[in-house]
């Protein structure tokens, strides 16, 4: 039940931060999007999109410190790869 519980917070996190960026932007917060725009190098570091990508990469890496995740990976490493591509 723990980590059901855990899950629900975190998809609720990122809900809130999603329509957040949708209310204060007015833009939908889509990754590619965001990267496109971190990659213009004209307004790289004015616009507030590196800020919310750094969030998202920087978030587990804080969480890790006081929590320790067990992952256990069932599959294949050619089945991560798979999946991998079909993500993107």
């Amino acid at each position: 039940m723990y980590d059901y519980l855990i899950s629900f917070l975190g998809g609720l996190l990122l809900g809130v931060a999603v329509v957040g960026y949708l209310f204060v932007h007015g833009r939908i917060a889509g990754i590619s999007g965001l990267i496109g725009q971190v990659l213009n190098p004209q307004i790289i570091f004015k616009t507030s999109e590196i800020w919310f990508l750094s969030g998202l990469i920087i978030t587990p890496f804080i969480y890790r410190l006081f929590v320790q995740p067990e992952i256990e990976l069932n599959a294949s490493p050619l089945m991560m790869i798979i999946a991998g591509f079909l993500v993107a």
